[in-house]
């Protein structure tokens, strides 16, 4: 998508009704995918997403917020998954859109990528969660920091024990991804 992210047209699912597809949601629901953002604000050696996207592009709260009711209203019911790199890359956005979700009684379920940030309060894991967010994998990739700074990982940013253990406490399924023998690793 090129430009302003915020231009391009909701998706059109008419001719592929979404009640056909076999992949549903814990509540049974299809699920269709949503892209909020474009990028990543990390800068990870393994990853391609920087030769990509040059820079971390997000739509605003109220336009996903408009995309998700668009499609509630039109196919619903239905659950979402996030296509985006991380679902926390702005978190005023991500506070915001869950916000509006539960200010206006939007009853969906979705699922997405994160970074196991240490800035994101308990407060706003439980506003996630009663906005919907079932499902979160963090990018964790190491437990090591020598590795992860190697990785190019913003290990300021990072505290993955907490942002688990937060996820897990607001009742969100947590999932991470690892990578083993990555260059420099040893046993230890």
């Amino acid at each position: 998508m090129a430009g302003d992210l915020e231009t391009n047209p909701f998706p059109d699912y008419d001719d592929l009704p979404p009640s056909s597809y076999d992949r549903r949601s814990r509540r049974g629901e299809p699920v269709l995918p949503i892209v909020a953002s474009r990028g990543c604000i990390m800068r990870c050696a393994f990853c391609n997403e920087r030769s990509l996207e040059k820079r971390y592009r997000t739509r605003g709260a109220d336009h996903i917020y408009a995309e998700l009711k668009h499609l509630q209203d039109r196919y619903g019911p239905v659950a979402y998954r996030f296509n985006d790199q991380l679902i926390n890359g702005n978190l005023k956005v991500l506070d915001r859109l869950a916000k509006l979700i539960i200010d206006n009684g939007l009853d969906i379920r979705w699922v997405g990528q994160g970074i196991a940030r240490g800035d994101m309060t308990p407060g706003m894991w439980l506003r996630l969660r009663q906005a919907g967010l079932d499902e979160i994998c963090f990018g964790i990739e190491s437990g090591s920091s020598a590795v992860l700074e190697r990785m190019g990982k913003n290990v300021k940013l990072l505290n993955p024990e907490l942002a688990i253990k937060r996820s897990h406490e607001a009742g969100i399924s947590t999932h991470i991804n690892l990578i083993t023998g990555f260059p420099g690793e040893t046993e230890d």
